[in-house]
């Protein structure tokens, strides 16, 4: 139980956690976003998970991405360079 600032109780109970639609598939994508410098724009990639569960599934779910990916790279960074690498 909690009691929040203006004194009122906030009370909950387990919930039984139900399994996730099954992946369809992972994919990524080149991403270029805006950084606070409106000069500067930083190219990534962004990661997908697509699914496609029934009517009762959760329409939320949580991941995590357990492995860590370090690649050297000279200054500039040419992204072509990457994507051949994912998809060799």
């Amino acid at each position: 139980m909690i009691i929040d600032v203006e004194g009122q109780k906030i009370e909950s109970s387990w919930e039984t956690l139900t399994n996730s639609a099954s992946l369809d598939s992972i994919y990524f994508e080149p991403e270029t976003r805006a950084t606070s410098d409106k000069d500067i724009n930083e190219t990534g990639l962004q990661f997908y998970a697509d699914s496609q569960g029934e009517d009762e599934d959760p329409r939320y779910c949580r991941f995590e991405w357990n492995e860590t990916l370090g690649i050297g790279l000279s200054w500039p960074i040419n992204l072509g360079s990457i994507l051949k690498f994912f998809t060799a």
